[in-house]
């Protein structure tokens, strides 16, 4: 290669391709591939049950923590939470109070400030995250979804985390600290209309073949003088699943589901938590 930096002859370039494509290959044949930090934003949700749908009446501000809603009917309680999505802003809030409008309209106060002005246009849903309910009977669909959001939309699901408080000792024998579930809760996700069940649980021990990482709290430790139990799942990772759980909003919008089919209420509590990423284009 002469000192102006150009190649001499195509001997030299050759070389010089080769060097390059010798050193992108690992000995096993492989392509090497530099990993880089995402910028994307994060996604960080309860897997909720949807109560009724909500719409924005008044316009809102950053930084605010009241909304004025309307359902279709149901009534909105402390402890509820709300989901506000628009464009491909979302927020999800625990609503610490109720104050009557007219009808079916309500102010509620929220525990955590609005960081996007939702406007009249936008909306989702009045939602619970408490899974500790009956599902013996009818059972009851938890989701986390970018539906209502712009269209092709997409999130990556990498890891879910649970906790479960109960006034009865656990064990890998148990459910909670309740006897085995007869159905056992099912971890689904709804892809463009057709499902995938990743797994079910009957008893924590279960839990631990398929999630591995769990651990217990007694009543010394845990909260409100309660036993307790946490566990995470996660999916993406080469000692893992190796993939994310990819959702997009389309015609049908992807979900990812958790489905009880047994009567929880014994429990105390039982949430679970998503987290994941935005997937930038």
């Amino acid at each position: 290669m002469s000192g102006t930096g150009e190649y001499d002859n195509n001997n030299d370039l050759h070389d010089r391709m080769s060097e390059l494509a010798s050193s992108a290959v690992s000995s096993q044949g492989n392509i090497n591939v530099e990993l880089q930090d995402q910028t994307s934003e994060i996604i960080d949700l309860l897997v909720t049950q949807k109560l009724d749908d909500l719409t924005i009446l008044v316009n809102t501000n950053v930084d605010e923590k009241t909304a004025n809603i309307e359902t279709t009917g149901v009534t909105p309680a402390v402890g509820n939470y709300v989901c506000f999505k628009e464009g491909t802003a979302f927020y999800q809030g625990r609503i610490q109070n109720v104050t009557p409008i007219a009808g079916n309209q309500y102010t509620i106060g929220l525990d955590s400030l609005l960081d996007y002005p939702f406007t009249t246009s936008g909306g989702c849903a009045l939602t619970s995250p408490d899974m500790n309910v009956d599902g013996s009977v009818t059972p009851v669909v938890f989701r986390v979804s970018p539906a209502l959001l712009e269209a092709g939309t997409r999130w990556d699901i990498t890891r879910m985390m649970l906790t479960i408080t109960d006034s009865s000792a656990m064990d890998d024998g148990k459910f909670g600290g309740a006897p085995p579930l007869n159905n056992g809760v099912i971890v689904r996700v709804k892809y463009n209309g057709t499902r995938k069940n990743i797994f079910t649980v009957r008893e924590n021990g279960e839990f631990r073949l398929r999630a591995y990482d769990v651990s217990y709290l007694d009543a010394t430790l845990g909260p409100a003088g309660l036993e307790s139990m946490g566990v995470r799942r996660s999916f993406n990772g080469q000692d893992k699943n190796g993939v994310a759980i990819r959702l997009v909003n389309d015609d049908d919008p992807d979900e990812f589901q958790i489905i009880v089919q047994d009567d929880l209420t014994v429990l105390d509590s039982f949430r679970v938590v998503v987290q994941g990423h935005i997937v930038a284009d």
